[in-house]
């Protein structure tokens, strides 16, 4: 496996092109590269940056926390719990993930369809290097409950195959799997945000090269393998304690 960090400049919202920072920093991609790209400078690409105040944070936060999650659990249920929870772009996490670090004086929004946008920046990549094999990874960090800290998530991908099931296989008594499924994508983008970095590191961007070949590369559009419905999870009974917001689409 090589791994690439990418250093680039700094970034500022409330805008930026980042198919340019694409242009200006990847100079170079071979066939079955996955190339890693953070969340944050995808929301700078879409504009996705609020404007904010210390004198009105509070309020203007909890407005874009309930407008961007489509489910929450009510601070005013859990008077103790200063962190308001919410499932928000199929991720179980922290106050709709609206986050002012490197933001400079902006809450800066998670990404609109950030599998869409992974298609957008996989063709372009793809036409421009001239390769058959090629994964995009937007990848943001959020907790795991019982666990101190944060690690690599997906929120969008495109151009691999999230899953790998092992059903039917044999373990090593020659005893069938029957559920056991290997989350390709996150376990990727946990691998990718460690790599990058947090705080002042500036590399937003990573490319992983001869990976495992157990990774498939794809040009389909796979998503709904990868999601499963909060009602069908195996952590429902946590789950079912939120309520929807107006934005869940039933």
């Amino acid at each position: 496996m090589k791994i690439q960090k990418i250093k680039i400049r700094i970034l500022n919202p409330p805008k930026i092109d980042l198919f340019g920072v694409l242009d200006e920093y990847i100079t170079k991609l071979s066939e079955g590269d996955v190339v890693f790209i953070t969340s944050k400078i995808v929301s700078l690409h879409q504009g996705r940056c609020v404007k904010v105040s210390n004198d009105d944070k509070r309020a203007v936060k909890d407005e874009l926390i309930y407008s961007e999650a489509d489910r929450v659990i009510d601070r005013a249920e859990y008077p103790d719990n200063r962190r308001l929870l919410t499932i928000t772009k199929n991720l179980m996490i922290r106050a709709a993930e609206i986050d002012e670090s490197n933001a400079n004086g902006f809450c800066i929004l998670l990404p609109d369809d950030s599998n869409g946008f992974a298609k957008e920046v996989h063709a372009y990549l793809k036409n421009k290097f001239q390769l058959k094999r090629l994964g995009i990874v937007i990848t943001d960090s959020h907790s795991v409950p019982l666990h101190r800290g944060a690690l690599g998530t997906t929120i969008g991908y495109f151009g691999i195959e999230p899953l790998i099931s092992h059903v039917e296989k044999d373990d090593i008594f020659g005893k069938k799997f029957k559920a056991e499924v290997t989350n390709v994508v996150d376990s990727l983008a946990a691998t990718a945000v460690f790599m990058m970095g947090e705080t002042d590191k500036r590399t937003p961007m990573m490319v992983i090269g001869d990976i495992d070949d157990r990774v498939v590369f794809s040009d389909k559009a796979n998503y709904s393998e990868f999601l499963i419905s909060p009602e069908d999870d195996m952590f429902s009974p946590i789950l079912e304690k939120f309520k929807k917001t107006k934005n869940l689409k039933d």
